[in-house]
């Protein structure tokens, strides 16, 4: 496999894993690196451990544009208080089109809101999109390419969004969120 000929090359082999499944990929491995919050040394039983297992919260990856950021920007008691911007993030794809879902929900909301809509660069959906927020009265900021996702957590009072590492992320911010599965 690529992974043995890395090995025997003298080079350094880290295989991350982000399955319950206990598939025995990791047996040319130096380290396994699983930030999954369930994921413990017992996963990988049948395996004599030859690896270093890195597991768990300690080593959960989160990019160092939110590592920078420290403090929200917003006051924790305004937040509390009532939700008016809520940031909706479903990835680079969201194949299954939960943005639009959330939008038309969002439409028979009577409170004005403030949306930051993130839309990933391979959604095949941004017509349809793009439709939906104009047909939607609550103030929408459309996000593209973005590289300011630590901004957009600072200064949400919600998110929606898909799992994944995104949750890691609203966690580290304090941000409340609702995951809607949309993998298989």
């Amino acid at each position: 496999s690529y992974r043995q000929k890395i090995r025997e090359s003298g080079l350094k082999l880290l295989v991350m894993d982000d399955t319950e499944s206990n598939e025995v990929i990791h047996v040319s491995a130096d380290a396994v690196l699983n930030q999954n919050l369930y994921a413990s040394s017992g996963i990988y039983e049948s395996e004599a451990l030859a690896f270093r297992p890195l597991l768990g919260e300690p080593f959960i990856l989160l990019r160092t544009e939110i590592l920078k950021r420290s403090v929200r920007e917003r006051d924790e008691g305004e937040r509390a208080k009532q939700i008016r911007r809520i940031l909706i993030s479903f990835g680079g794809s969201d194949l299954p089109n939960m943005t639009c879902m959330v939008l038309r929900q969002l439409k028979a909301y009577s409170r004005d809101l403030e949306l930051d809509l993130v839309l990933g660069q391979a959604n095949p959906h941004r017509v349809e999109i793009l439709r939906e927020i104009d047909s939607c009265r609550h103030r929408i900021y459309l996000h593209e390419h973005v590289e300011n996702m630590a901004t957009l957590y600072a200064t949400a009072d919600f998110v929606i969004g898909a799992g994944g590492s995104s949750c890691y992320e609203c966690l580290f911010f304090e941000v409340p969120m609702a995951v809607m599965s949309s993998a298989e």
